[in-house]
């Protein structure tokens, strides 16, 4: 899924064990009932049949369906299905994560007729990006409104992401602050990072890079999950626009997001590596700051980045960190050209125009 603003699976990990140990409970109460309940009493033996009552007796029997088959001595009785607003969001965090969109789909849709809110809040999560159903902007943000009435903060966050964006509403990043301080009210990350970057663009508001920073700092601290505010803190630290500039705070930052996977930060600090002005104190030994580049060049390529092919191939052609190979670096740069970059392809030009031998 492309990494955006919306967070159908924010906090899914930690909701999704809540609500399975919910279920478990549930399943577990009615199998403990079952077991506890008081044995069936007989009826008292009815006085012999005459032979013609017993051969009515016979016929009406055999037009009665057979009985269930006994459960065997010692055996539990099946449980009987649980269908709760609770269990249905369960199965449905359960088939999203693995991918199975329709099947969320229809369990979440059951959730959240029974009124339940983080349901409502992925229903408009699948739409806004066409997950299981054609995406349609307009149905997500009834389902975000829809969520948000019940007081969810997610649902609260996505409106303000819609209105600052501009998707399936009129762009209006005055709607989008009030959205985002109502979902930070309630303590979203996600709100509190978008209000950091409303303060950051300037947009609906003066720009200020201190207030952004105090509101990216506090997305930051809710821990995993909040790459995009440290990325992002990393960014004002390395530009200097309205703060100090300082390379050694942007690489921390950028090392934070990158350790959890985020491809630009990723990228940002193999470029510190690789031009950095003494970056937390490795430019003393120039080969260990050219590896550290290439670690994170190569992270981020891992995961389709064209500017990570590119810098490969820089780095291969000049022998940064790695013996000098024309055919690596020309290799690096045609990934990067077949996804677009346009400086990759000029770099297979002039590659090829040099004396440096492919072959090498």
């Amino acid at each position: 899924m492309p990494h955006n603003s919306f967070l159908p699976l924010r906090d899914s990990w930690f909701q999704l064990a809540a609500m399975t140990a919910i279920v478990s409970g549930i399943l577990i109460a009615s199998d403990f009932a079952q077991r506890l309940a008081p044995p069936r009493h007989t009826a008292p033996t009815s006085p012999p049949a005459s032979s013609s009552h017993r051969s009515a007796r016979a016929a009406r029997a055999a037009a009665q369906p057979p009985p269930p088959s006994p459960v065997a001595k010692g055996a539990a009785a099946p449980p009987t299905p649980v269908h709760t607003a609770v269990a249905d969001a369960a199965r449905a965090q359960n088939d999203f994560i693995n991918g199975h969109y329709r099947l969320a789909m229809k369990w979440d849709r059951q959730a959240a007729a029974r009124g339940n809110a983080g349901a409502a809040n992925q229903i408009g999560a699948m739409y806004a990006h066409g997950l299981g159903v054609q995406l349609n902007y307009g149905r997500a943000m009834q389902w975000f409104r829809e969520a948000a009435a019940h007081g969810n903060p997610a649902a609260e966050s996505n409106i303000g992401t819609m209105y600052q964006k501009g998707l399936g509403v009129r762009q209006d990043y005055h709607k989008a602050l009030r959205w985002f301080e109502r979902a930070a009210a309630h303590g979203d990350p996600s709100a509190e990072f978008g209000i950091g970057r409303l303060y950051a663009r300037g947009e609906g508001l003066s720009a200020d890079a201190r207030k952004a920073m105090w509101w990216y700092q506090r997305a930051a601290a809710h821990g995993l999950g909040m790459m995009k505010a440290d990325d992002a803190l990393g960014k004002l630290y390395e530009s200097g626009k309205g703060i100090p500039e300082n390379d050694d705070m942007a690489l921390r930052w950028y090392l934070k997001a990158a350790a959890q996977g985020d491809v630009a930060a990723e990228n940002a600090a193999g470029k510190l590596y690789q031009y950095g002005n003494n970056p937390l104190g490795v430019a003393a030994a120039p080969q260990r700051q050219a590896k550290l580049a290439m670690h994170w060049f190569r992270e981020a390529a891992a995961q389709g980045s064209a500017y990570a092919d590119r810098h490969i191939g820089m780095m291969y052609e000049s022998g940064e960190g790695v013996p000098v190979s024309c055919a690596k670096a020309l290799t690096w740069y045609h990934m990067a050209a077949a996804k677009g970059d346009i400086i990759a392809v000029g770099a297979i030009a002039n590659l090829e125009a040099s004396r440096c031998s492919p072959s090498r």
